[in-house]
């Protein structure tokens, strides 16, 4: 069986609502054919955790982005490339982000 851990971002760029409805058509989708497994990681940036922490990401959340198999969302820049090349540059944003917000 395949898995996969996927680092979710909720509310950064699009809503939390449409990241847990996402979440469930993937489990009801995994429960129907089965296959893989997948854990879904969250982490916690963006704009409201910044306004509620000061912080743009929580403290390793740069580093388990970066080991996850894909980021959701993927950032708007990346959407046309393919899933590795995307992969490759969000690590490598991630690794850089000091001070900047996903």
């Amino acid at each position: 069986m395949e898995r996969f851990q996927i680092a979710t971002i909720p509310g950064d760029g699009i809503g939390v609502e449409v990241t847990e409805a996402t979440f469930a058509i993937i489990e009801a989708a995994r429960q129907k054919t089965g296959g893989f497994s997948l854990k879904q990681d969250i982490i916690h940036a963006g704009a409201a955790y910044y306004r509620d922490t000061d912080k743009d990401i929580e403290a390793d959340g740069e580093e388990r982005a970066g080991l996850a198999d894909a980021i959701y969302p993927r950032q708007r820049q990346y959407r046309n490339l393919p899933a590795s090349e995307a992969k490759r540059k969000i690590r490598a944003l991630c690794r850089g982000a000091a001070g900047k917000s996903l």
